[in-house]
């Protein structure tokens, strides 16, 4: 009887034992992992480093990396260029593998510099993008989609203020960008001061005779003054908008200078007036001056002259009077 009770315990044991061995094995069984490998795109061409998808908890990789997580695993995750970063998604694996592939496009962006249709191409133009670079006409940058970026247009050191831009995944051809365009008009009542001597200087942008078009950003306040040769105006300041302005109109001072004909004899026409910096004027001849400028000057016949006389004259037509001194008349 004892002999068969041991015989059954120790069949009750080895039964358990065997029962054990199979609860721990179905619990040591491996968890089935997914293997993702990454490519970011746009379009059918594939983004290498600056590109790169940030997975929080797991790292940061570009196409052709790959990461292994557990199957049925969501992860957080945003794209990356540099330091601008879109804002955390969320995807699951392995259902957001796209023939085994996790796929991830970008926003591809060209740029169109232009005014009103005419592509501004030299170098000196550009738009500069906050975090990303700056780029000149037609050329392709790729950012992380839905970004506020900042940027600004730029010709050499002359920019306008920051302005922002969002850009969806996918292409963005073109990213059309206007310049102000500007022609100035250098003149006096109706009367155009074609010559060389002649020009508007802009602080930062360059010197241009009349009729000469120059390109500059929208919004952005320049300093400019009137020049002849050696004499120039006061710094003044403008604002253009974005477009056209087919004619700038900047009006210089013109004097005439006249020696009273109360002078004895044919006096009054052996006079002339030198002007410093410029010229020479007959009697009854003019010159063309910027205005709000002090210019010096005096009379001359020959080898003899009087004192330097200072004037500032005024935009528009106006007459020195030389009697015992010469006498401003202003435009009316």
């Amino acid at each position: 009887m004892r002999k068969s009770y041991l015989i059954v315990v120790a069949i009750l044991a080895v039964m358990f034992i065997l029962a054990a061995a199979s609860v721990s094995g179905v619990s040591a069984q491996e968890p089935v992992t997914v293997t993702v490998p990454v490519e970011l795109y746009n379009g059918g061409s594939t983004l290498g480093s600056p590109h790169a998808v940030e997975v929080n908890g797991v790292g940061t990789f570009s196409t052709g990396d790959q990461f292994m997580v557990p199957s049925g695993t969501t992860v957080s995750y945003r794209l990356r260029r540099g330091g601008v970063v879109n804002d955390w998604q969320s995807a699951t694996f392995p259902d957001a593998l796209d023939e085994g592939k996790w796929r991830l496009q970008f926003a591809t962006v060209t740029v169109a510099l232009h005014n009103d249709g005419t592509s501004l191409t030299d170098d000196i133009y550009a738009v500069e993008i906050s975090g990303v670079g700056t780029f000149h006409n037609s050329e392709t940058f790729h950012v992380p989609p839905d970004v506020e970026l900042s940027y600004r247009l730029r010709r050499g050191g002359v920019v306008n203020d920051w302005l922002h831009a969002t850009f969806s995944a996918g292409d963005t051809n073109p990213w059309s960008l206007e310049f102000a365009t500007v022609t100035p008009y250098l003149h006096n009542g109706d009367t155009t001061l074609a010559g060389s001597v002649y020009s508007v200087e802009i602080s930062g942008v360059g010197t241009f005779n009349n009729g000469e078009t120059f390109h500059v950003p929208p919004g952005v306040e320049l300093s400019y003054r009137l020049r002849r040769g050696g004499i120039v105006g006061p710094w003044q300041h403008m604002t253009f908008s974005a477009g056209d302005l087919l004619s700038w109109p900047l009006e210089f001072a013109t004097v005439v200078f006249t020696f009273d004909q109360a002078l004895p004899g044919d006096l009054a026409n052996l006079m002339s007036t030198e002007v410093n910096g410029a010229t020479t004027v007959p009697n009854n001849g003019s010159i063309h001056l910027p205005p709000g400028v002090a210019v010096s000057f005096r009379a001359r016949r020959g080898g003899w002259t009087t004192g330097w006389f200072s004037q500032v004259f005024v935009a528009g037509d106006g007459t020195v009077i030389w009697r015992l001194g010469p006498t401003y008349v202003p435009p009316a």
